[in-house]
């Protein structure tokens, strides 16, 4: 998982805490009676934190959904397949590609060659 990630899931975190906290403050304050236009000002506070985590949340998934897409291609490319068919997969030889190298004699080895 990479750095930006992890950084936007840890401030989010830290915006939901915020949010619930003052919530919490609100309602408080609320049942409470006192200070009304307190209370207002603490919602109002807390609608900004809620849209500022809506709009962090989209964009942690379109980072997350950027790594995986990534990822898949990462894993497409490494699937160590190299274009040859069946049956040349069959016919290739490591041993005799090394041979022929080593000798730099590639008769015989037409397809190690081509590989």
């Amino acid at each position: 998982m990479n750095k930006k990630i992890v950084e936007m899931r840890r401030k989010l975190a830290e915006l939901r805490k915020e949010r619930d906290a003052t919530v919490a403050e609100a309602q408080r304050l609320n049942e409470s009676g006192e200070n009304s236009k307190q209370v207002d000002e603490l919602i109002k506070r807390a609608e900004e934190l809620q849209t500022r985590l809506d709009s962090g949340q989209s964009e942690l998934e379109r980072e997350e959904k950027i790594e995986a897409m990534g990822a898949q291609r990462a894993a497409a490319q490494s699937d160590g397949n190299i274009g040859m068919g069946e049956a040349d997969l069959r016919k290739y030889s490591l041993l005799r590609a090394i041979r022929a190298l080593a000798s730099k004699d590639w008769r015989g080895a037409d397809l190690e060659k081509e590989a």
